[in-house]
């Protein structure tokens, strides 16, 4: 595949999209939300790619929350085994050594006021076919 050239990309021809307003399972403010792997066009001039997404769209993932209505997620980490970029890792990277697995994911929220088990730290992260769950109070 040949490098793209920024100066051969039409500009401004399609709309941004908009975040996809999630659903609750139940009445009750609980989400279930999978990490995987899907396709995407970003431009009508780049190839598709593979990305990581929360949505099945690949635009960003909105939950729209009430203050003091907690929310609850369960985090379900549905990436595949091998990483994306497997040939790219630099194991001699702290972090990103050869004992720990490739892919794995930490799920943080900005601007929330929750727990420390429920606030997802860089070394807070779970494997693919495992999941967390996390309480968002909103207060």
């Amino acid at each position: 595949m040949e490098p793209l050239d920024p100066n051969k990309i039409r500009k401004y021809i399609t709309e941004l999209n908009l975040p996809t307003l999630l659903k609750p399972r139940c009445k009750h403010n609980n989400y279930k939300i999978k990490y995987k792997q899907i396709s995407y066009k970003f431009h009508p001039d780049i190839p598709i790619t593979q990305v990581w997404s929360y949505t099945k769209t690949g635009y960003p993932a909105l939950i729209e929350a009430k203050q003091n209505h907690e929310v609850k997620v369960k985090w379900i980490n549905g990436l595949p085994i091998t990483h994306l970029l497997e040939q790219y890792i630099d194991h001699t990277l702290d972090g990103a050594q050869a004992t720990v697995p490739d892919v794995r994911n930490s799920v943080h929220l900005h601007g929330g006021e929750q727990t420390v088990a429920s606030d997802g730290s860089p070394l807070d992260w779970y494997t693919p076919r495992q999941y967390v769950r996390a309480e968002y109070p909103n207060q």
